[in-house]
C-alpha cells in the first residue's frame, strides 16, 4: 500500500532537501533574533494602589485614605479579592482579579473611580500611584560597593562615576543607587533669637524657598541680537545659606547666620548597608522592558526556534528545560526508522525499497510513540494561574520539538537513507581498529537480541504467570514506598519535636509510663 508521507521525500530528494533547508534557515535566522530572559514573562492579575498622606497616622490613613479607596474599587468587575494596609502617612489597596482579565482595562477602570472619589479624599495627599505587579520590573542584578571612603565621599563617587556608566549598557533602564548618604544643609534655629526679633519659623522657611531659585528675567536687545536674561540665585554652599535675609529690622537686614546655625552634614540616616561586614551601598540594576536578561547562542532543535520566535516567546528557563527535553526524544524517532531500513539493507532490498519499507513498517509505531508524550504535555497548555504561564512555554517548546522529529524521521530520514545509506563489507585494506571494535560491538549486541527473543517468547508462552508477577511487584513496590514515607515522617519529627505515647488501659504493664520513642 502507497504511503505518499514516506514516499513523497524518497522519490522526491530534491523538493524534500530544499523544503529541509528553508525549515533551517528560518529556525537560524529566528535563533538570532530571540529575545532572552531569565524565566517567562509572568503578569500577576494584581494591581496596587499607592496613596501617601503625610505624617497621618496608621488610623486616620485607613479612615479617611483607605476605606475610600477600596468601596469605589469593590464595584469593578473582574475582582477577586480587595486586600488594604495602613500604616503611617501610606495606604496600599491591593486589587486582585480573576485569570484571565485584561489588565490594562482594569488600569482604566480604576484610574476612573479614583477619580471619582478624589473629591472624597484629603486635600493634601498626594495623587494614588496605580502599578502592575511585573516581575520584569524588579533588579535583575544587584551590585555591592563598599569603601574605606565616608557614606557622603562614596555616595558622590557612585552616582558621579559608576552609575551613568552602568546606565549606558544596552537593555539596561535604570540603577537605583541605595545605601548612601548625600549632603544636607542643617539649620538649627535658635529660639531666644527668634523670640528677640518676632521672626516665626515659618518666615525662615518662607525665606528660604524663595531665595533657592533661578528666575527668568525676560530678554534684552542689543543690536541685531537678543539676550535672555535670568537671575542665579540657587544656594552654591553653605555661605550663601547663611547670608539669606530674612527679614529686616528698623532699616537693618536679619541674615540666617544672625538667629541660626547653619553648617553641611549628611542626611539624616535610615536605612544601612554592609557589604561583608563593612558599611556599603547597593546597586540595583532594572532592565527594560522586552530585553535580555543573559546572552548565550546555542545550536539544536533548530526547527524550535522558529516557532520560540514567531510564537512570541523567550529563551528562558523554561523553554531551554524543554529544548533539553526535545534533544533528548529527538533522536528516538530516527533511530527506530533507521535501524528498520537498515535490516531491509541487510536482507538485499534496494535503498528506495528499503527506505520506504523499513520507515513503513515502523510509522505507526514511532507516531503513537510520539502522541503518548504529546498526551503527557499537551494538558499543561491549558493549566491556569501561575503554574500554567511557568510550564506552558516548556509544553509548548517539548511538543512542537518531538512532532518535528517524527516528521523528519517519516520524511527526511527515509530520503537520506535511499541516498547515502550504502552497504559494503569488510576488506584487508580498509581494516582498522575502529572497524573490529564495530564488529565485536555488534557480535555483543546480536547476542543480547537473541536472549532478550527468548526471553520474550518465554513471556507470551506463559501470559498469566507473566500478569501475576508484574502485579506482585507493583504491589511490593507501593507498600514500600507507603511505609518508607510515613519512616521518614516520624524520624524528621523525632529529630525536631519528641514524640511521646501514652499507652492504652490494656497495654500499661510497664506501670503506665510515658515512653519517649527513641529516633536517631
Amino acid at each position: 500500500m502507497a504511503h505518499p508521507i514516506i514516499e513523497t521525500p524518497v522519490r522526491r530528494p530534491v523538493l524534500t532537501t530544499v523544503v529541509y533547508l528553508i525549515v533551517i534557515t528560518i529556525g537560524l535566522f529566528s535563533l538570532w533574533r530571540i529575545p532572552i530572559d531569565l524565566m517567562p514573562e509572568i503578569t500577576m492579575p494584581t494591581i496596587t494602589v499607592i496613596t501617601s498622606y503625610g505624617n497621618a497616622g496608621p488610623q486616620e490613613v485607613e479612615e479617611l485614605v483607605t476605606r475610600p479607596i477600596e468601596s469605589s474599587l469593590s464595584a469593578i468587575q473582574g475582582i477577586e479579592q480587595i486586600t488594604s494596609t495602613s500604616s503611617e502617612g501610606r495606604s496600599v489597596v491591593r486589587v486582585s482579579f480573576i485569570w484571565g482579565t485584561n489588565l490594562d482595562e482594569a488600569v482604566n477602570d480604576i484610574r476612573d473611580r479614583i477619580d471619582r472619589t478624589l473629591g472624597r479624599l484629603p486635600e493634601d495627599i498626594e495623587r494614588p500611584m496605580i502599578r502592575k505587579f511585573d516581575l520584569s520590573a524588579f533588579p535583575i542584578l544587584i551590585l555591592g560597593a563598599s569603601s574605606q571612603l565616608g557614606p557622603v565621599e562614596l555616595q558622590e563617587l557612585i552616582e558621579d562615576q559608576v552609575q551613568y556608566r552602568l546606565e549606558r549598557v544596552d537593555g539596561v533602564a535604570t540603577v537605583d543607587v541605595r545605601g548612601g548618604q548625600r549632603r544636607e544643609i542643617h539649620v538649627a534655629l535658635r529660639s531666644d533669637a527668634l523670640s528677640g526679633l518676632g521672626i516665626s519659623p515659618d518666615a525662615v522657611a518662607s525665606a528660604l524657598s524663595v531665595e533657592n531659585r533661578n528666575i527668568p528675567a525676560g530678554s534684552v536687545d542689543r543690536g541685531i541680537k537678543q539676550i535672555t536674561v535670568r537671575t542665579l540665585a540657587e544656594f552654591g554652599g553653605v555661605d550663601d545659606v547663611r547670608d539669606v535675609v530674612v527679614t529686616t529690622r528698623d532699616g537693618v537686614p536679619v541674615r540666617l547666620s544672625d538667629i541660626a546655625e547653619v553648617t553641611e552634614q549628611g542626611e539624616e540616616r535610615t536605612s544601612i548597608v554592609r557589604i561583608n561586614g563593612r558599611p556599603g551601598m547597593n546597586l540595583a540594576v532594572s532592565k527594560q522592558s522586552g530585553a535580555n536578561t543573559v546572552a548565550v547562542i546555542p545550536v539544536s532543535v533548530i526547527a524550535t526556534f522558529a516557532m520560540v520566535y514567531f510564537g512570541g516567546l523567550t529563551l528562558n528557563m523554561m523553554t531551554f528545560g524543554g529544548l533539553a527535553l526535545g534533544v533528548g526524544m529527538l533522536v528516538d524517532n530516527a533511530i527506530v526508522v533507521l535501524d528498520n531500513i537498515f535490516h531491509h539493507r541487510e536482507q538485499g532490498q534496494s535503498p528506495v525499497d528499503s527506505a520506504i519499507g523499513g520507515a513503513r513498517e515502523v510509522g505507526a509505531a514511532v507516531t503513537a510513540s510520539t502522541l503518548t508524550t504529546l498526551v503527557v504535555f499537551i494538558p499543561v497548555i491549558f493549566i491556569r494561574g501561575v503554574s500554567g504561564i511557568m510550564f506552558r512555554q516548556l509544553a509548548y517548546v517539548v511538543s512542537f520539538s518531538i512532532t518535528c522529529s517524527l516528521v523528519a524521521a517519516l520524511t527526511l530520514i527515509p530520503m537520506l537513507a535511499s541516498r547515502f545509506l550504502h552497504m559494503s563489507g569488510p576488506s584487508a585494506e580498509n581494516e582498522s581498529w575502529l572497524s573490529i571494535v564495530f564488529e565485536r560491538s555488534e557480535r555483543y549486541y546480536r547476542a543480547i537480541e537473541q536472549r532478550y527473543g527468548g526471553l520474550l517468547r518465554l513471556a507470551l508462552r506463559h501470559r498469566a504467570a507473566d500478569l501475576g508477577l508484574t502485579a506482585s511487584q507493583i504491589g511490593s513496590a507501593v507498600r514500600i514506598s507507603m511505609g518508607g514515607t510515613q519512616a521518614t515522617t516520624l524520624r524528621r519529627l523525632g529529630k525536631e519535636y519528641p514524640v511521646v505515647v501514652r499507652l492504652s488501659e490494656q497495654d500499661r504493664s510497664d506501670g503506665g509510663r510515658r515512653h519517649r520513642v527513641g529516633l536517631p
